[in-house]
């Protein structure tokens, strides 16, 4: 009987050493898988690039807007200030070409 055991524990850890067909497809799910996240990640970092980017022009937008307006609120007071007595222009109306 010890004979007997002996056999099968040699080939069943001799199968278990070398590698089946489930094997085989665990290692390509797994290498498909690692590449499909290679591309995800450059993709993802292509894409966070591009919203850095897009982040800087907004501040960037909102800095002259802010600037605009103050220059905006400038030349409404010296135009109350003015001389003009024209009191068809006012401040916020467009001024006549």
């Amino acid at each position: 009987m010890e004979d007997g055991e002996v056999e099968s524990t040699t080939s069943s850890s001799e199968s278990e050493a070398e590698p089946n067909e489930k094997d085989y497809q665990l290692l390509d799910s797994f290498n498909e898988m690692h590449e499909k996240t290679k591309k995800l990640s450059q993709a993802n970092n292509f894409l966070k690039g591009k919203l850095r980017w897009h982040m800087d022009k907004i501040v960037n937008c909102q800095k002259e807007l802010s600037s605009l307006k103050l220059k905006n609120e400038e030349l409404e007071k010296a135009l109350e200030k003015s001389s003009c007595n024209d009191k068809t222009i006012s401040p916020s109306s467009p001024l006549p070409m």
